[in-house]
C-alpha cells in the first residue's frame, strides 16, 4: 500500500466516479482502476461496488477511506512542518565566556537573535580553564575566550580583531585628567588591581595586570600598591569605586559605567589580547549552533 494509492481511494470515494477521480488526479482512468484493483488484491477484499452510474465504497473501502484521510493529513502536516523548519531556526545555544568576553558575546548574540528570534541562548561566565573543560565535555556549545599569544589548547577557533588593553583610572587619582593617554611611569605611583597569587595562576587562569606589571618590571620599577583580586570584572568594579587602577580590554572597559573613571591608552606600550570564539568539532552540533558559528565566521571574514 502506498500513499499514492490512498490518494486514489480518497478521490474515488469523494467523487463516486472513477473517471472524475482520474481527472482530478491527472492520471488515466485505466491507471487509476489498475491501482485500485492492485490494492484490493493486496488487502484481499473489495473496496468498491461498481455500478453503471458510478461507484460506492464497501464497508472495508469506507474504513480505508477514513484512515486515508488521517494518513494524508499527517503527511501534509509533516511536509508543512519540515518546510517551516527550513525557514525558521529555533532551539537553544549554550554559551560559555570569560567575563571580559561578555561584551563581545553580547554583540553577536544581539545581532543573531535579530535574524533568528526563535533561538534561545544560555550564557555562563567561566574561568578560561573551565571553558576548555566544558567544551571538552560538551557542556557548552561555543566559548568566547581570549589569548595573549593567539593559542587555544586544543579546539578550532575563530580569531577576532586584536584588542588594545587600556587603563581604567579613578578620576580622583588621575595624574593627567585632560589626556586620554597615560605613561607607565605615571601609573607606578598609583594603587593597582592585579591578579592573585601563583596558586590562582596554576589553575590555568591568567591576569591582564601581569602585562602592565611586566612593563614596569622591564623599567626596573613596580607598583606602589597592588590589590589582588580574581578577574577583570572584580578589578573593574574596584576601579569604578575609586580604589585603584585596573588594566582591561578596551571594549570591556567601555561597556562599564565610567562616570567615575577615565579610560586611557598606556603610552609607549604594545599590550593586546586576541578575542576568540572556540567550539568542539568532536561533539555533535545542532543546526542552530553551526549557523551561529558561521554567522561569526562571516563577520570575521568581512
Amino acid at each position: 500500500m502506498t500513499l499514492r494509492q490512498l490518494e486514489f481511494v480518497k478521490a474515488v470515494v469523494e467523487n463516486r466516479n472513477i473517471s472524475l477521480a482520474a481527472k482530478q488526479l491527472y492520471v488515466s482512468q485505466s491507471a487509476l482502476s489498475q491501482q485500485i484493483s492492485s490494492l484490493e488484491e493486496e488487502l484481499g477484499c473489495a473496496l468498491f461496488y461498481r455500478k453503471t452510474n458510478g461507484v460506492t465504497p464497501t464497508n472495508a473501502g469506507y474504513v480505508l477511506y477514513q484512515h486515508a484521510l488521517e494518513i494524508i493529513g499527517n503527511v501534509s502536516d509533516t511536509l508543512d512542518d519540515v518546510r517551516k523548519a527550513d525557514k525558521t531556526v529555533a532551539g537553544e545555544i549554550i554559551i560559555g565566556t570569560i567575563y571580559s568576553g561578555l561584551s563581545i558575546a553580547a554583540d553577536y548574540i544581539e545581532h543573531f537573535t535579530s535574524l533568528y528570534p526563535e533561538v534561545h541562548f544560555k550564557i555562563f561566565p567561566m574561568l578560561p580553564a573551565e571553558l576548555e573543560d566544558s567544551l571538552e565535555a560538551g557542556k557548552i556549545d561555543v566559548a568566547f575566550m581570549r589569548s595573549v599569544n593567539r593559542s587555544i589548547r586544543r579546539f578550532p577557533a575563530l580569531w577576532l580583531e586584536k584588542e588594545e588593553m587600556v587603563a581604567m583610572v579613578p578620576k580622583h587619582m588621575d595624574p593627567c585628567p585632560d589626556s586620554n593617554v597615560i605613561r607607565v611611569d605615571q601609573l607606578k605611583d598609583l594603587a593597582f588591581c592585579g591578579g592573585i597569587d601563583k596558586h590562582y595562576r596554576e589553575s590555568r587562569n591568567w591576569d591582564f595586570g601581569e602585562m602592565l606589571e611586566k612593563e614596569l618590571s622591564e623599567r626596573g620599577e613596580e607598583f606602589a600598591r597592588i590589590y589582588e583580586c580574581s578577574g577583570a570584572i572584580a578589578s573593574m568594579i574596584l576601579s569604578s569605586n575609586g580604589l585603584a587602577v585596573s588594566l582591561v580590554p578596551e571594549k570591556t572597559a567601555r561597556s562599564m559605567d565610567s562616570r567615575n573613571l577615565n579610560i586611557k591608552h598606556v603610552a609607549e606600550t604594545e599590550m593586546y589580547t586576541w578575542p576568540a570564539v572556540a567550539w568542539n568539532d568532536d561533539v555533535a552540533s545542532s543546526y542552530q549552533v553551526t549557523l551561529f558559528v558561521k554567522f561569526i565566521s562571516d563577520d570575521v571574514m568581512k
